[in-house]
């Protein structure tokens, strides 16, 4: 019985299957390149493989043509996907002259790479734009105008460690905002029992006068 083993493929397997879809791809996109504005301006030939590649001025050894991939077409979003990934999300410059560092002209490069980084799920999700919450309408009391700390909020802050005789004692702050104009009153508490609340507001009100309504959290 014999047992089927995976054939082991090389380099130069990959390359031929690289180059044998790329040469049908572009018999299917041009079947004859008469009248093909698109590749007018690329002056475009063909190599010793057969495959069409931008022509131009600088046929030598040191610099290999580009081939061209045709716009609309399966293997320009692969390739396209490719650097994309390997350049590890970058923008469409990048990529774009990643894809063309490599041998590959895609025609209307920027606006095929711009599709399809369009609709990449990872660009979205690290370039996406943060929803912002929609605040809620302005109480009345901070657009009526009235006298100082006629409208008030109020909240506590500490405790701060304080030195009282030779004992070390806490103390809180009482912060007193007025709605309207904004001002700041600060009140010691000694504590923070219902008492020592109800003293520090007097306190308040004897200095700053009576108070119409007030607002905690």
């Amino acid at each position: 019985m014999k047992i089927w083993q995976r054939p082991v493929l090389c380099t130069q397997d990959l390359q031929d299957a690289e180059e044998f879809v790329i040469r049908h791809t572009q018999q299917d996109a041009y079947p004859s390149m008469v009248g093909e504005v698109s590749l007018r301006k690329l002056s475009p030939k063909l190599n010793e493989k057969q495959l069409l590649c931008v022509g131009g001025r600088t046929q030598t050894e040191i610099w290999n043509q580009p081939t061209i991939i045709p716009k609309r077409s399966h293997i320009s979003i692969l390739i396209t996907r490719y650097y994309h990934h390997k350049l590890h999300h970058m923008g469409f410059r990048s990529t774009l002259g990643a894809i063309r560092e490599n041998g590959f002209w895609i025609i209307g490069g920027p606006a095929a790479v711009k599709s399809v980084l369009n609709s990449c799920i990872g660009c979205k999700r690290l370039r996406g734009k943060c929803s912002e919450q929609l605040m809620g309408n302005l109480p009345t009391e901070r657009l009526e105008q009235a006298a100082p700390f006629t409208h008030i909020g109020a909240d506590v802050f500490g405790p701060f460690h304080v030195k009282d005789r030779r004992s070390e004692v806490k103390r809180w702050g009482l912060m007193i905002t007025c709605f309207y104009s904004r001002a700041v009153h600060i009140e010691l508490l000694e504590d923070m029992s219902t008492d020592g609340l109800i003293q520090a507001l007097r306190r308040f009100m004897a200095l700053r006068g009576p108070v119409k309504s007030m607002t905690v959290d």
